[in-house]
């Protein structure tokens, strides 16, 4: 079967591709050229015809049309009348044996770019959505008594559902904030990712429906997708998700389960009101349909005198699963994820998940994730403390770039959901990486490809990357209207230098300010 590459596939495989020097044409040459050795573009699959490429990459066609021809005199592509471009070569970097590989997502494409080095280390990385620095993380692992680490080891190290230490005091954290939870309800996982993937697994058939919210966590429907999940999008306002949009989905397909972000929802940042919830609840109990909800975000709340809440601390008759992580709160690198449900669902759930791995998480990691909710509190006061100033900050920078973009302001999270009425986000995403900023563009979050007039800015760098990082997109939005049709950009001199001088202003800098304190002591 041949694999047709859709564009926003491409855009995720090429990475940073006019990051160096030379012609355009010379550089999207080059980076198709890598994406074909390392087998990301396997042979016989179709690209995106020449004025579909151009108007992604926001470049010419001529700029395509000479990156094409290089490749095909090299025998690494070729046109067929009516079929478009394709890869001719098996040239891939990989052991014959191996089968070819899928074209994968945007995010995955990116993520493999960033292993192979593809990445601009100049190129400020607005995407992520992770807070920069790691709290309480250090403290934590210098406060593991000799006597826990020997009992650790002493115990092998090894568990099914997880460390009882961390699944007592998860369960307490989760009782206080208003989800009455008992240990042995809790399954502990690497990561929320690998959570949902477990979870879709018990609950959907291959090639099943799954009702998401739109836009969603582009990392969710990574998840769903490997288990060849049918994703059918369901719009969401500032309440949460559409109760009616729901209802009509509904006369249309029975889904496995609806998967909604009751706190934060990823990207825009919004909480589930009570009364959507309630709403929301009441249909399911009607249709006995189940509900996962993603709490990952959870304790990342700009606003601590409001309560956000989750589905499963309501009184229904429904059937939910809610699973989270650590690494959100406290650092990116502590893998250590949970599931709560039932107590036949969580062995259910150890079933799934032992043709790969019988254990938990590192015995180590869950340890630290331990101590770590002893500061689980003052974690979210550190986190505020950052996050919402930085809200603040980029609320009124884009006031200043353009009276056409706006945003709605988010209640938590480590994003904002900004709008570019009339633009589209896709090709501006391409001007700001060649201006060294790197967004992700509204499409890769929404199963539908919607949004296109959107794109997620991250709130969890330094203020002084942000600081940059917004001076850089003013630059580019100056760019992307002078130039609307992409033509300007094959020049050089159109295209910002990431020299030295950046390098340097950003390097090694203390970041300074009231919302600093605390997050980068860990």
């Amino acid at each position: 079967m041949t694999d047709k590459v859709s564009p926003e596939r491409l855009i995720g495989i090429l990475g940073h591709w006019a990051a160096g020097k030379g012609p355009l044409h010379t550089q999207l040459a080059s980076a198709i050229r890598r994406a074909i050795v390392d087998g990301a573009l396997p042979s016989q699959c179709v690209l995106p015809s020449q004025r579909v490429m151009a108007q992604y990459l926001f470049v010419s066609r001529t700029t395509v049309l000479s990156a094409i021809e290089e490749l095909k005199s090299q025998r690494l592509l070729a046109s067929r009348q009516g079929s478009g471009t394709h890869v001719a070569t098996d040239r891939a970097n990989r052991d014959p044996q191996l089968p070819r590989w899928s074209v994968g997502s945007f995010r995955s494409g990116r993520l493999l770019g960033q292993m192979s080095g593809r990445g601009s280390d100049t190129c400020i990385d607005l995407s992520i959505g992770y807070p920069d620095q790691p709290y309480g993380v250090t403290r934590a692992m210098e406060g593991l008594a000799e006597r826990d680490l020997a009992m650790t080891v002493g115990w092998d190290g090894f568990s099914y559902g997880g460390l009882a230490e961390l699944r007592e005091a998860l369960a307490e954290r989760l009782s206080a904030d208003g989800i009455p939870t008992t240990s042995d309800q809790l399954l502990i996982a690497t990561s929320a990712q690998q959570s949902l993937w477990m979870i879709a697994g018990v609950f959907a058939s291959r090639g099943g429906v799954i009702f998401v919210e739109d836009p969603t966590c582009s990392a969710s429907q990574d998840a769903l997708l490997a288990r060849e999940a049918n994703l059918i999008g369901i719009p969401i306002d500032e309440d949460g998700i559409s109760i009616e949009a729901l209802e009509r989905a509904l006369s249309r397909a029975r889904p496995s389960f609806v998967f909604t972000t009751p706190i934060f929802n990823n990207p825009t940042g919004r909480s589930l009101s009570p009364a959507r919830a309630h709403q929301l609840l009441e249909l399911c109990a009607s249709r006995d349909l189940p509900v996962v909800e993603d709490l990952a975000l959870m304790g990342l709340g700009f606003d601590e005198t409001r309560r956000h809440r989750s589905l499963a601390s309501y009184d229904s008759n429904v059937s939910i699963v809610s699973f989270g992580t650590m690494s959100k709160l406290f650092w990116r690198g502590l893998r250590v994820g949970w599931i709560r449900a039932g107590r036949s669902f969580i062995q259910r759930l150890i079933a799934v998940k032992s043709p790969a791995d019988s254990s938990a998480a590192s015995a180590m990691d869950q340890l630290v994730a331990a101590r770590l909710l002893e500061s689980y509190d003052d974690a979210c006061t550190a986190r505020a403390n950052h996050l919402l100033p930085a809200a603040q900050m980029v609320m009124q920078a884009i006031g200043t770039f353009d009276p056409s973009w706006s945003c709605d302001p988010p209640q938590g999270g480590t994003s904002m959901w900004l709008r570019l009425p009339g633009a589209d986000a896709m090709q501006f995403c391409q001007v700001a990486l060649r201006h060294g900023v790197e967004l992700w563009p509204g499409p890769i979050f929404s199963p539908s490809g919607g949004h296109r007039d959107r794109l997620r800015l991250s709130l969890g760098r330094s203020w002084e990357e942000t600081q940059e990082g917004l001076r850089r997109l003013r630059t580019a939005w100056t760019a992307f209207g002078v130039n609307p049709s992409g033509e300007g950009f094959d020049a050089e001199a159109s295209v910002i230098p990431l020299g030295a001088r950046t390098s340097e202003t950003l390097r090694g800098r203390r970041v300074v300010g009231h919302g600093a304190t605390g997050v980068g002591r860990g």
